[in-house]
């Protein structure tokens, strides 16, 4: 019996010191690691002591225990287990939990097809914690391998120089979720996922470095992260100094969309294709609050590049300082690539060809709020769009940026729509291409639409400073505005072969070019501006405002303010199409000719119910027309002035030119004030030239001035115009002007010819046109009588003209027979107090006149 209760009591106290001491040492109490382990219960720690341990395939049997070594006092890790490339360190495979504890361990010199380091299996979920696993190697997770819906923590983890064949480097991944916190991940290496390499995985990677990690080989990619069919998240992480062979020198997403937020991702490198930052085939991750800056791609997209359907979404991050050596310095996207980026800014990027800060190609991007700043390339220092890609962005701002043409953005067959965006200091470089496009470049097939943009202090070294579009480009812009931009040619814009564009309600202030100081339009190019401002634009050649070289414009409703140039302040064509209706031209100034319009050449141009006043040029001032066919109607020319000749309309050296139903008035030149025709034979219809003052010394020829001319005058009212000879018409030798059913009335001379003076050799016609009331003289000089004139010395008084337009005509009969038999004074012609047959009659004697 007492040897019964003797046994008892031993196998009690037994039971009750190991419950108590659970602790198993190394090397004190367990020679070896996995003997103590196998010793061990659930809830026990097996603390190894400094020192180094040579064991392999080290497997907690499904236990929760603690494996945990030792620190010094400085925090260093003074427990190392080496396998000697005799197997995995660790497997664990047995469904441990996260009581399952490696802790405080140096983990190296693992070999294994799969986990060199540390084997995750058959939904384990241990805790590693504080560990450094180094200079492990397998086929695959050189460090950690994680299968089978295994989702170990990992944390305060350094996995370093791990290496494999094939994938995940420091980390593989597969159906699995790790969550891995305050880890660094560096100098490892595979030929997928140098780092880490995640397939239908999930990990979250929270305050992690992985950096210093190398994909090596062809076919694939991920030096930092390789994930396919992944959605791993990244909190807080830094991605920098990783290498791959071919493509995503960071971060590799295959059909993927991984969340990244307040990472950095920096430094990265592609030895020979694309992403050197991020790369995107068919994903669609989440970018939210990073900084992807100074990574660089041997091709395409040194800070991400999207391909194939790819959709991120990119916002409030900083992509700044990366390379390509091909497109897309900062981002590219491709073949139906569409990413949302809002609130991020895109600054110091490079590509050696096209798209410094972002390249699209076949893709439609959403980009709102974005900076995009100070970013180069040979095209689209900003943006390259191209094969038909229609981006939307709006309140952007495209600033600093600088390429051979398309500073601020380039379209090649694309047609964005932009809203709200500002293109600023932008700069076309002849160095590095054509120079054209400070601002804005269409090229191909491209059709833009731009709402309320702004184009201000943009450079090209050639063409368009704010805005250049060729071949069939038909750009939109609606209540744009073009600021202080310079260029060689089209200061503001620059539209050449055959494109089209519609510009409403846009103004051109203070741009500079050497032709086209505002606008400028040549080779078939048709254009349409209605309701457009040009106002203080320079030009040192050729159209201050805007120049037409063989373009074929439409120009309504626009005005030409206070615009300088040597020719053609205001506007100026050479050859095409130009029509201008209902324009105002005001204040232009030129130091030579045409400060309100040039026209020169044999083409058609139309100018009607234009107003032209207060401009100043030296000769041909509100409209200088050089061999040039078209029409001028229904204008009203007025307070211009002349330094030299025609503060009017100049007409020289020929072509077909028609003014019809202007008003030439109040104009002052020294000579040839109103109308100057100079070699040239215009028909003059239905004008009232009044008002002009030739001041020279002489002055000649206040309202009309033929030089070697024969213009045919009809119908033509010329009064009340000044000068020392021909008041109101003078006629150089070798001139047979035709004169038609004019009034020419009220012209006053100081020296002679107050109606007209005609020199010698000259054959002047009139016909049914009457001639009187000017000082000191009607006619000096030789003219043909034609039949029908009269030439008097007081213009009688034209008392039938009671609606006061200067003829006695239906108009004036319908009047009077509306007031029949009342008291109306205007009416009662023969002032005997009542409208009646009478008065009638008088009228009637009078129907027909012209009244001056």
């Amino acid at each position: 019996m007492k040897t019964v209760l003797l046994t008892i009591l031993t196998c009690v106290l037994t039971l009750k010191g190991h419950a108590v001491a659970d602790v198993l040492r190394v090397p004190s109490e367990y020679p070896t690691i996995q003997g103590a382990i196998d010793d061990a219960s659930s809830g026990d720690t097996v603390s190894i002591a400094p020192g180094l341990y040579n064991e392999h395939s080290i497997n907690p049997n499904g236990k929760s225990i603690t494996i945990q070594g030792t620190r010094n006092s400085n925090g260093t890790l003074t427990t190392t287990i080496d396998a000697l490339q005799a197997g995995q360190v660790f497997t664990i495979s047995l469904g441990e939990g996260p009581d399952t504890v490696i802790k405080d361990l140096v983990i190296r010199s693992g070999f294994h097809f799969h986990g060199g380091g540390i084997y995750c299996d058959n939904n384990s979920h241990p805790t590693i914690s504080g560990c450094m696993l180094e200079g492990n190697s397998a086929y695959e997770g050189g460090g950690i391998y994680c299968d089978n819906n295994s989702h170990p923590t990992i944390s305060g983890c350094t996995i370093s120089g791990n290496t494999v064949n094939e994938a995940g480097g420091g980390i593989f991944c597969n159906d699995s979720t790790p969550n891995i916190s305050n880890c660094t991940i560096e100098g490892n290496s595979a030929r997928k996922g140098g780092g880490i390499f995640c397939e239908d995985s999930s990990p979250t990677m929270t305050d992690c470095i992985i950096e210093n990690n190398t994909s090596i080989g062809q076919y694939g990619g991920g030096g930092g992260i390789f994930c396919d069919n992944s959605n791993p998240t990244l909190n807080g992480c830094t991605i920098s100094s990783n290498t791959a062979d071919f493509d995503g020198g960071g971060i590799y997403c295959q059909t993927s969309s991984p969340d990244l937020n307040n990472c950095f991702i920096e430094g990265n490198t592609t030895q020979y294709d694309s992403g050197g930052g991020i790369y995107c085939n068919a994903s669609s991750p989440t970018v939210s609050d990073c900084t992807i800056s100074h990574n660089t791609a041997s091709s395409d997209g040194g800070g991400i590049h999207c391909l194939d359907n790819s959709n991120p979404t990119i916002s409030g991050c900083m992509i700044t300082g990366n390379t390509s050596n091909s497109a897309g310095g900062g981002i590219e996207c491709y073949n139906n690539s569409n990413p949302t980026i809002t609130d991020c800014t895109i600054s110091g990027n490079t590509a050696d060809d096209y798209g410094g800060g972002l390249l699209f190609g076949n893709s439609n991007p959403i980009i709102t709020g974005c900076t995009i700043q100070s970013n180069a390339a040979d095209l689209g220092g900003g943006i390259y769009c191209l094969e038909g890609s229609q981006p939307t962005m709006t309140d952007c701002l495209f600033q600093g940026n600088r390429s051979g043409s398309g500073g601020g953005l380039y379209n090649q067959n694309s047609s964005p729509a932009l809203d709200g965006c500002t293109f600023e200091g932008n700069i076309a470089d002849e160095e590095m291409g054509y120079g054209w496009g400070g601002g804005l470049a269409n090229w191909g097939n491209s059709d833009p639409v731009l709402d309320g943009c702004q184009f201000i202090s943009n450079q090209a070294d050639t063409d368009g400073g704010g805005m250049v579009s060729n071949g069939a480009s038909d750009p939109t812009m609606i209540n744009c505005e073009f600021r202080s931009n310079t260029a060689v040619r089209g200061g503001g814009n620059y539209s050449l072969n055959s494109s089209q564009g519609t510009f409403v309600g846009c103004s051109f202030i203070g741009n500079t070019a050497e032709h086209g100081g505002g606008f400028h339009a040549s080779s078939g190019c048709s254009s349409q501006l209605t309701g457009c401002a040009f106002t203080d634009n320079t030009a040192s050649e050729l159209g201050g405002g805007m120049h037409n070289e063989n373009g074929d414009l439409d120009i309504e409703d626009c005005t030409f303010m206070g615009n300088s140039a040597r020719v053609g302040a205001g506007f100026s064509s050479s050859g095409g199409y130009p029509y201008l209706e209902d324009c105002l031209f005001d204040q232009n100034t030129a130091t030579d000719y045409g400060a309100g319009i040039y026209l020169y050449d044999y083409d058609f141009s139309n100018v009607r119910n234009c107003i032209l006043t207060n401009n100043v040029a030296n000769r041909g001032t509100a409209i200088y027309a050089d061999s040039s066919n078209g029409y001028i109607n229904d204008c009203v020319i007025q307070g211009n002035t002349a330094t030299s000749s025609a503060a009017g309309i100049y007409s020289i050296n020929g072509g077909d030119l028609r003014i019809i139903d202007c008003q030439v008035i109040d104009n002052q030149a020294l000579r040839a004030t109103g109308i100057r025709c100079d070699s040239s034979n215009p028909n003059i219809v239905g004008c009232t030239v009044s008002g002009n003052i030739a001041n020279g010394s002489p002055g000649v020829g206040g309202g009309i001035l033929l030089v070697t001319s024969s213009p045919n005058i009809v119908q033509c009212r010329i009064i009340d115009n000044q000068a020392d000879l021909g008041a109101g018409f003078y006629v150089g030798s070798l001139c047979s002007p035709y004169v038609g059913s004019c009034v020419i009335s009220n012209n006053e001379a100081t020296q002679d010819g107050g109606g007209f003076y005609a020199q010698a050799n000259t054959e002047t016609r009139l016909i049914n046109s009457l001639i009187c009331s000017n000082t000191p003289t009607q006619i000096t000089g030789s003219w043909i009588d034609r039949g029908g004139n009269q030439v008097l010395n007081e213009c009688s008084t034209c008392t039938g003209d009671l609606n006061g337009d200067d003829l006695v005509n239906v108009n004036d009969v319908l009047f009077l027979v509306s007031v029949w038999d009342e008291v109306n004074p205007a009416a009662d012609l023969d002032e005997d107090g009542l409208v009646d047959t009478d008065d009638l009659l008088i009228l009637l004697g009078q129907y027909g006149e012209q009244c001056p």
